[in-house]
């Protein structure tokens, strides 16, 4: 830009030209974190430059304001060019209608619809693919299949909701449900599967068991599918029932008379074994936090023989010592041995996880005192400077929002200093950093401030930032994927215990009107 025209920077005062590179810079900023200036953000900064540059200039003023609101919107085009915000568009309420905007809050479909049933974003990646996106909204009474440009799709068809699931959306025709679902092929939406398959009259989830089964019906008679769509029990039954131990599911089918009394039990049984969830390395994690005593022919291997008590858990390395005279602990790496610092009171493991990875990992803590630390496993375990006033160790249960494996535990750990708590990054890039600003942390990113709630987690791929202020904590209803970044749409109640969603950076896609 500074090589087009040399000629316009030159007659730009120092503090013109500061305030330019500074507006550059926050753009630059503001395009990395996946957010945009935005027209309104872009018309303040003409008007101040429009300013500036009247007070600077006596002469060729108009030429001047052009040539500074050029250079200002084609700063703003280049850095939307950048941006992920526009690439896809959300539901966004107005009032009691729903319509579509971006992650900006620039209503893009005009509110019209009474519901959004569910929604299906394929984001842009960088510009370079188109999007797709696919959005099931409701008006009075019926149900249509739009894309983000408000075209309807599919409209031989009646679309209707599943009485058993929340967000269940079944094609009909004729009157009987079929196996069929839209995807986006050849530059529009298709419905592919079994285009025979319209002959149910209804299908629903089987209860208690996490989505694994389905009931299908047809004439009063149900029979059961699993959920990779093989069939477990044929439609040939009036009633199901189950009993399930580990990975087995035992399924009584009854077949019964007018007086709704049982004629003939036929038995059917499903062995399930779940592979891992996506991106786990299933590993026995079990013994990850064990402490363990080395006996005396370990310690003599490593040079340690003279001290009574020396332990290690499931790595074997580093080793905790304890002074026999002190009382007091150090760490050593059996690699490498050095001179053992008694200084802490206890040294214990944590164990975490980090945003986007499911494998569990070990840190060590010393207390020293009233207040703890970590030590630097990449730096042959000296202690990090930062301390504590308290490292708690807690779980969580949480679930793949896109993955019909069951839900899993995962570890986390919250710090305090003083009365406040957050979160410390002392393993690199990997651990959510959250500020020390807070009541309460839960559930690994769940912020609590004066009893409302709020989410804050920057870790690689997974910006989220929603001020604590709501009811409920975020319940997460869609995550989105674009390339290696995510983006995710949450549930709350707001101020006026009424439920809205909001976007990962914070914007509420709602208002009154």
């Amino acid at each position: 830009m500074l090589i087009l025209i040399p000629h316009f920077w030159s007659l730009i005062p120092l503090s013109l030209l500061a305030f330019l590179r500074l507006c550059c810079a926050i753009a630059v900023k503001r395009a990395q974190t996946g957010r945009s200036i935005g027209a309104g953000v872009v018309a303040e900064l003409i008007h101040y430059c429009h300013k500036e540059v009247k007070h600077a200039f006596l002469i060729n003023y108009n030429i001047m304001k052009n040539k500074v609101c050029c250079l200002l919107i084609f700063l703003f085009l280049s850095c939307e060019g950048q941006s992920k915000n526009d690439f896809f568009l959300l539901p966004y309420k107005v009032g009691e209608k729903w319509g579509l905007a971006d992650t900006l809050g620039n209503m893009k479909v005009k509110p019209q619809y009474d519901e959004v049933i569910d929604f299906n974003i394929n984001a842009r990646n960088y510009g370079k693919i188109p999007p797709h996106s696919s959005y099931y909204v409701r008006k009075n009474n019926e149900i249509f299949f739009i894309d983000a440009g408000n075209n309807r799709y599919f409209k031989d068809y009646e679309i209707v909701k599943s009485p058993n699931r929340e967000k269940g959306i079944f094609f009909k025709k004729n009157g009987k449900i079929g196996i069929q679902g839209p995807v986006f092929e050849d530059g529009t939406w298709k419905l592919i599967g079994d285009p025979s398959s319209y002959k149910y009259d209804n299908i629903y989830q089987y209860p208690d068991a996490s989505s694994l089964f389905t009931i299908m019906e047809i004439n009063k008679k149900k029979g059961l599918m699993f959920y990779d769509g093989e069939t477990v029990i044929p439609i040939e039954y009036d009633s199901i029932s189950h009993s399930n131990s580990n990975d087995t599911w035992e399924f009584n089918a009854y077949q019964l008379d007018a007086n709704k009394k049982i004629i003939q039990t036929t038995r059917y049984t499903k062995s399930i074994k779940f592979p891992p969830p996506p991106g786990f390395s299933r590993n026995d994690d079990s013994n990850l936090l064990k402490r363990m005593e080395m006996d005396a022919s370990y310690k003599k291997s490593y040079h340690l023989s003279e001290y009574d008590h020396v332990y290690y858990y499931r790595d074997k390395t580093p080793a905790i010592v304890k002074d026999n005279n002190s009382g007091k602990f150090g760490i050593t790496t059996l690699s490498d041995l050095k001179k053992i610092d008694f200084l802490y009171d206890e040294i214990f493991t944590v164990e975490y996880h980090t945003s986007g990875y499911k494998d569990k990992s070990k840190a060590y803590v010393f207390k020293r005192g009233n207040k703890y630390g970590f030590f630097d496993k990449y730096n042959k375990y000296l202690p990090y400077t930062d301390e504590y006033d308290s490292i708690e160790q807690k779980y969580y249960t949480t679930k793949d929002i896109n993955s019909s494996a069951p839900p899993y535990e995962m570890p986390y750990l919250v710090f305090r200093k003083k009365d406040k708590y957050g979160a410390d990054n002392f393993n690199d890039v990997l651990f959510n950093m959250i500020p020390f600003e807070y009541d309460e942390i839960t559930d690994r990113n769940i912020t609590v401030k004066n009893k409302m709630f709020g989410i804050w987690d920057n870790s690689s791929f997974r910006t989220i930032k929603i001020p604590a202020k709501y009811l409920s904590k975020p319940r997460l209803i869609k995550e989105i994927s674009s390339g290696k970044d995510r983006a995710f749409v949450f549930e709350v109640l707001n101020k006026d215990n009424k439920k809205i969603l909001v976007y990962r950076n914070g914007l509420e896609l709602y208002r009154k009107k």
